[in-house]
């Protein structure tokens, strides 16, 4: 009996210090039909570029970043020309300890040379910003660079 109630309490504190841990979690992903409201303008097109500034503020590095687009199709609002630069974030616990529950920012941003949608919204300056955290959905990767094959003869 003794047995069996250490065995319970343990299991009961395992369980405490994992929902602990889960309501730490980062924020979830909004689902299409969120992406499709909160968005004032979906792009579709190639990541031609991405541009990458670091900032170190405390316990956490921030990656501001800037993603050239060249649009290849509007599905939402308007865009004047072919290029269109999103700008997006993503944070980096530096600190000691477990990282705090926080919105780390953008996730799973596409290689270059992709085919992506962006959903994003445009500031009071006029730039575009990347809804988070995936505010950007791949369409299809980047094609594998050909490797050079030698032929002995």
């Amino acid at each position: 009996m003794r047995m069996l109630f250490r065995s319970l309490v343990s299991i009961l504190s395992a369980s405490a210090a994992l929902m602990g841990c889960i309501a730490r979690a980062e924020v979830a992903d909004l689902r299409p039909e969120q992406l499709q409201v909160a968005a004032s303008h979906i792009f579709t097109g190639k990541l031609a570029r991405v541009y990458e500034a670091v900032t170190q503020s405390g316990d956490w590095e921030t990656t501001h970043s800037v993603a050239e687009l060249q649009v290849a199709r509007t599905e939402k609002g308007a865009q004047l020309g072919r290029l269109v630069y999103v700008r997006f974030s993503h944070r980096r616990y530096t600190g000691k300890g477990p990282p705090p529950g926080a919105a780390y920012g953008q996730r799973r941003v596409p290689a270059v040379g992709s085919e992506v949608r962006v959903f994003a919204t445009e500031g009071k300056d006029g730039g575009y910003d990347a809804i988070s955290p995936n505010g950007f959905s791949l369409i299809s990767a980047p094609a594998a660079p050909k490797q050079k094959t030698s032929e002995s003869g």
